[in-house]
């Protein structure tokens, strides 16, 4: 097997994996559905008018007040956008095959299944299940299918030859300008 650069000339990129192509293209749209709950979410903090009876009663229950609920609920909202970022930059990052946002990646969606997964199961046991349990662990399940596209030995394999390309494209554009330096004229004191 010829790795690239060996006996031809390397290509600017080589095609991308399935695998990883799905696992970027799966994380960006796991990505799309949570920034629209988290928008929805901010738009409720900064608008508590639109809160929903249910929620609203539910907060009252546990003892906060109108406001508190908001504050809570834009607490909520800034962390699911941010998650929204990181798995933004993990999905782009995957997409480009850049090996150290493969490994934020898959401890992302480690931690996204630990979660979900057994928190979904819970939902599932409960005495009244609800729509949200199933909900949850669809996404867990996505969550695992994503880690496991990522753990796969040719999405692995796809990461190692993109930054071998990369790296072999580098030395050339460092030896180029090495031997463009050796070969130009001394700079004329003045």
């Amino acid at each position: 097997m010829n790795l690239p650069g060996e006996g031809r000339p390397v290509a600017p990129t080589a095609p991308r994996a399935g695998t990883t192509t799905s696992a970027g293209v799966l994380i960006l749209l796991l990505t799309a559905a949570f920034l629209i709950a988290g928008i929805d979410l901010a738009r409720t903090a900064i608008g508590s008018a639109n809160q929903d009876r249910e929620a609203y009663l539910a907060g009252l229950a546990l003892g906060l007040s109108p406001q508190a609920q908001a504050n809570f609920t834009g607490i909520i909202a800034v962390i699911v956008l941010g998650l929204c970022v990181l798995t933004t930059v993990c999905g782009i990052g995957v997409l480009t095959r850049r090996e150290g946002v493969r490994h934020a990646a898959i401890a992302t969606f480690v931690l996204f299944t630990l979660v979900t997964v057994p928190l979904a199961i819970a939902g599932l046991n409960a005495d009244e299940v609800t729509g949200g349990a199933w909900v949850g662990l669809a996404i867990g399940l996505l969550d695992a299918l994503v880690l496991w596209l990522l753990l796969r030995g040719k999405t692995s394999r796809d990461f190692e030859r993109a930054e071998s390309i990369r790296r072999r494209q580098r030395f050339a554009r460092e030896e180029e300008q090495r031997l463009a330096r050796a070969t130009s004229p001394p700079a004329g004191r003045g």
